[in-house]
Formats: C-alpha cells, sequence, structure tokens
C-alpha cells in the first residue's frame, strides 16, 4: 500500500469477474486491468506473467504416498513411480469456481492423465483440513510459505512434486 502513496486519487477495487466476459470488460473500459492465472486470450488483449508458484502438493504425513520408499538405485523416487503413486491417491481440488479443471488437471490432460477428484473446495485451508483427516492429497500452484503454515495448523505435510515428465 505505501506504493500506492504518490497516487491519492488511484483506487483500487478488488471484484470477481467471470471469465469470459474479463476481455470484453477490458476492451469497454469497464476494467482497467485484471489478475487471474495464465489462460489463453486474443491478440487483442495484452497480458504479463506476473508471478509463478511452485506446485506443491498436501498429504497426510503418513500418507502411503509420502511415505513410499525411495529407489535402491537413486536413493530416491523416480518421477514415473512418484507420478503413478500420485494418481493412484484420491484427491481434493481447490477452485473459487463452481466447475472446470484445475490448472493441474490441464497440466496432467497433456499428459493424457487423470486425477481422481473426490472433492471440490474453495480454499487451501478447508482442502489441507480434509487432507490431514483422511487418505486425500490436493495439490495446486500456492507457495511454499502458504503451504507450511496450513501444515503447522493441521497433520497434512507438504510434498514438491517430481517433475521429470
Amino acid at each position: 500500500m505505501t506504493q500506492l502513496a504518490p497516487y491519492p486519487d488511484l483506487d483500487i477495487v478488488s471484484q470477481r469477474v467471470a471469465r469470459r466476459d474479463m476481455e470484453s470488460q477490458l476492451a469497454a473500459g469497464k476494467l482497467d486491468f485484471a489478475i487471474d492465472v495464465l489462460l489463453p486470450v486474443s491478440e487483442h488483449t495484452g497480458h504479463q506473467w506476473l508471478h509463478q508458484d511452485p506446485l506443491v502438493v498436501l498429504a497426510r504425513k503418513d500418507h502411503s504416498w509420502v511415505t513410499m520408499a525411495p529407489t535402491e538405485t537413486s536413493g530416491e523416487l523416480s518421477a514415473e513411480r512418484y507420478l503413478e503413486a500420485y494418481l493412484q491417491a484420491q484427491h481434493v481440488l481447490v477452485s473459487s469456481r463452481a466447475t472446470g479443471s484445475g490448472v493441474e488437471d490441464f497440466e496432467l490432460s497433456r499428459l493424457e492423465l487423470q486425477r481422481d477428484i473426490r472433492l471440490r473446495c474453495q480454499h487451501y485451508f478447508a482442502a489441507c483440513r480434509v487432507v490431514a483427516n483422511t487418505g486425500a492429497t490436493a495439490a495446486g500452484e500456492c507457495s511454499f510459505v502458504l503451504a507450511q503454515s496450513l501444515r503447522t495448523r493441521t497433520s497434512a505435510g507438504v510434498v514438491p512434486p517430481k517433475t521429470d515428465r
């Protein structure tokens, strides 16, 4: 907020806008800018990558997927076995939208893979509570700091995924 001090007449308002309406509202001047996940837009809409959080997976600390033994040759779990075990788990999808895929599901679909989504919720706090008390996992682009702070409130563990694939 201190960066806004030189601009006393500038007001920033956060509001929910349907993605299907975002470009038309920008073009009509109803919005000056929008911040969203990186999605395809028309060539008439300028866009810029602002930030990328690492992908993390939340799972109960004693979940078999988290505690899987490393491979004998490399000393760690291979990316292929890791992904196979991840896909066998039940998942919680965290999204503010009522329908549609998550970012992680979009990436999995590019590999022709799919995960078993058993619950959809709007907040990582709720997902973390579910994960801590069930065998489900949750994944998403959230900062490691957020995931770590959630972990301190529950018995969920944070696992950075293998990305060799």
